[in-house]
Order: C-alpha cells, then sequence, then structure tokens
C-alpha cells in the first residue's frame, strides 16, 4: 500500500530507464496539458505565448537529471510554467515602457498636419535640454541613432541597467511635458 501511494505522488524512481521517464511525461501530458494551457492562456493572455511557455515547461522536465528532486511532477510542471509566465510577462512590461513616442499617421499628411509635428518635434527638442545630460546622450543614441542598450552602454562606459533607466526617464519626462503643455493629457 504504501509502495503505491509512493509512485502515484512520485511517478519516477532513480532506476527508471530514460523511456520509461519520457513515458510518465507522456502521461502528465495527456492528463494535464489542455489544464495548463488554460492556466497559462489565462496568466498570459495569449493562447500561443501559453503553447511556446507549456512547450518550454515539458523541456525543462524532460532534462531534470534528478528526477526524486520533485515529489509531485504535476505541481513541478505547473509552478515552472507559471514563473515561465512571470518571465515573459516581465520582460512583456519592459517591452512596453519602451514604446515609441507616437506621431500622426498618414501617408501624406496635411500642411496643418505639418506644422503639428514641426512643432511637436520643437518642443521635444525643448524637453530634450531639460534632461541631465547623460540621460539627453542615452535616450538620443537609443532613438535617433538606433543603437542598442548594450551598445549605449559599452560607448558611454555604463551598466545597461543605467542606460535602460535613462532611455526611459527621458521617455517619461518627454511624455509627461508632451501632456502638460497640450493640456489634454493625449498627448
Amino acid at each position: 500500500m504504501k509502495d503505491t501511494a509512493k509512485n502515484e505522488a512520485n511517478p519516477m524512481d532513480d532506476d527508471m530507464p530514460a523511456e520509461e521517464r519520457r513515458a510518465v511525461i507522456q502521461r502528465l501530458f495527456e492528463d494535464h496539458n489542455d489544464s495548463l494551457l488554460r492556466f497559462l492562456s489565462v496568466r498570459l493572455r495569449s493562447v500561443e505565448e501559453a503553447r511556446e511557455v507549456a512547450q518550454e515547461a515539458y523541456v525543462r522536465l524532460l532534462k531534470l537529471d534528478e528526477p526524486n528532486a520533485v515529489s509531485f511532477f504535476r505541481a513541478f510542471l505547473f509552478r515552472t510554467a507559471a514563473n515561465l509566465a512571470i518571465d515573459r510577462m516581465r520582460k512583456r512590461d519592459r517591452a512596453d515602457r519602451y514604446l515609441p513616442l507616437v506621431f500622426p499617421d498618414a501617408d501624406e499628411p496635411s500642411a496643418e498636419d505639418c506644422q503639428a509635428i514641426r512643432e511637436k518635434i520643437r518642443l521635444i527638442g525643448g524637453y530634450l535640454e531639460e534632461l541631465p545630460p547623460k540621460c539627453r546622450k542615452a535616450f538620443l543614441l537609443n532613438r535617433i541613432d538606433g543603437l542598442s542598450t548594450p551598445q549605449i552602454a559599452a560607448r558611454m562606459q555604463l551598466s545597461e541597467r543605467s542606460i535602460r533607466n535613462y532611455v526611459l526617464r527621458a521617455v517619461v519626462h518627454i511624455r509627461n511635458r508632451l501632456q502638460t503643455d497640450s493640456g489634454d493629457g493625449n498627448a
């Protein structure tokens, strides 16, 4: 009776051949993949991302060197998938912070649109002058010269974290100033 309970909690033991381990993980996939995908789809708000994260979780489960390190493989699978989902959401949030400043979209802007764009560019130039020199330089290297964070960090001899902070600070400053100056909060 004890052996049966032990095998249900941890279906793999140290002596289990790789083929049997794969069979156990295959059963885990068959029994729980739908619920895992629903769980991840809710967290990530994307079925595609949920599939990618689930696949990565199964790959990690297959790569476990010490099967007894985890006593409940279903729980391990869901915990691993949840951690991967959190990593992906953090990455998405970081990317969202660096969205470019938005200007009007049109194939051929009218003269009025061109004047508004010129005015906005003039204002942004002034707002950039309000920033500390390192912050302004990091922003310009990123947004105008198109350099990546590591390239800017190397050029300015600063950490990548500092560069990300400088660029984010500049974007937030410019957006806030545009909103304040436009008075409508929708710059």
